[in-house]
């Protein structure tokens, strides 16, 4: 299974696929330009509205769907059912920790990591039809993710202590570049992640008591 990434290059960009596997690996090691580092650093002393060079210049991981540039645009090759959730705005490692732990106790988890900026969660998950199979076209692959994105949060809002923040779950999401090591979880998937087509075969998570909508702060 593979995944997208992509990197903005002014006004221009390139786009390869890489085995989603040797993606996590190398998320759990910075390179030695220490982008992540740098760009948490800087996150620190800049005002709310500032855009930082430094988060422009990351590659995009984008987990759904494998894509390649055409004279008409991006180019759906392969879906891969992968959807992406996000628990934004957190305050501090403690509530980073506590989110992943949170996500990894779920069977559904395939990956849950630290964001680019240090104040935030992904949470990967893979859906399947009922006979595992995925949709072929894009079109049928985007009214897919946007079903399975629902049914997404409905299953992980309970469980966790933050909110989730809702987006347009559309297959080009990208995760931006995650995390350095020692910040990331990751489960393998069970042999049936999903295997409905719009709701997984699991007892929804017990709602959590101690949940609160999060605060803002740098994301």
């Amino acid at each position: 299974m593979k995944l997208t990434l992509m990197r903005d290059y002014g006004e221009t960009s390139t786009m390869r696929t890489l085995d989603i596997n040797l993606q996590i690996e190398a998320m759990k090691h910075e390179t030695k330009a220490r982008p992540i580092s740098n760009l948490r650093t800087n996150i620190r002393y800049a005002s709310p509205d500032t855009t930082l060079e430094e988060a422009q210049r990351l590659t995009k991981v984008i987990p759904a769907a494998n894509f390649r540039k055409t004279a008409n645009g991006a180019q759906m090759t392969e879906y891969n059912g992968i959807v992406q959730i996000e628990v934004n705005h957190l305050a501090n490692r403690t509530e980073v920790n506590r989110v992943k732990q949170e996500a990894a106790e779920l069977t559904q988890t395939f990956a849950a990591f630290m964001g680019s900026g240090g104040h935030s969660v992904k949470i990967w998950l893979r859906f399947t039809r009922p006979d595992n199979s995925l949709p072929k076209s894009r079109e049928e692959a985007e009214i897919f993710q946007a079903h399975a994105y629902r049914k997404a949060v409905s299953l992980y809002q309970p469980a966790l202590s933050y909110s989730i923040e809702l987006k347009n779950p559309t297959l080009s999401n990208s995760a931006g570049k995650p995390t350095t090591r020692n910040f990331i979880t990751t489960l393998m998937p069970p042999s049936s992640t999903c295997v409905n087509r719009w709701k997984c075969r699991r007892t929804p998570p017990t709602k959590n008591p101690y949940k609160r909508k999060h605060r803002h702060s740098n994301g």
